[in-house]
């Protein structure tokens, strides 16, 4: 499985890798998003704010780390926010395995909008440990941030106050599509 940007590749995380959510949410990014059109119907709202200068710094990160060998899988958020990208990136071709991150450098007060908002110019990346240092160094430099941060292990999906599910019930919610909707 591939995002449909050039710069990202398959997306799996290993065990033990180091997840790290690079970018920030804006919280305003809830409106207009998939989640309140599920959520509530409500399909209208202000739009994310595409900021150019930042999605090209943001994926020129993105895409050196990736050029470096640094990363080990990156995703895109966008549509579902953080919490269907972070989900998708556990999910293998045999299942699915946990993670956990917290929040770094985050303003965020809703907890709804911190795992759905749609906020563009962020990634879900993972990498070996040892190359954590240099990731974090490489956006650092950049003047970005890291919003998120984390282990791939255990069991289930959990953003620290907002998430705390099993990673293999996703997966099969997920790989099932809308069989049994109807």
């Amino acid at each position: 499985q591939t995002c449909a940007l050039p710069i990202c590749f398959p997306v799996t995380i290993a065990g033990s890798d180091v997840v790290l959510v690079i970018g920030q949410t804006d919280e305003r990014d809830i409106a207009a998003s998939e989640y309140l059109a599920v959520l509530s119907g409500v399909e209208k709202g202000r739009l994310p704010v595409l900021d150019y200068e930042l999605e090209a710094k943001t994926s020129g990160v993105i895409l050196g780390l990736i050029e470096a060998g640094l990363l080990a899988s990156c995703h895109d958020i966008s549509q579902g926010g953080l919490a269907v990208a972070l989900a998708e990136s556990c999910f293998t071709p045999d299942g699915a395995m946990g993670v956990a991150v917290k929040a770094e450098a985050s303003e965020i007060v809703r907890k709804d909008a911190a795992i759905f908002a749609e906020t563009g110019a962020r990634y879900v990346v993972s990498m070996r440990a040892a190359d954590e240092a240099a990731v974090r160094r490489a956006v650092a430099e950049a003047g970005l941030v890291v919003g998120f941060a984390g282990v791939v292990g255990g069991e289930k999906i959990t953003i620290e106050g907002c998430v705390d599910v099993s990673a293999t019930a996703c997966h099969e919610r997920w790989a099932g599509g809308l069989s049994g909707l109807f």
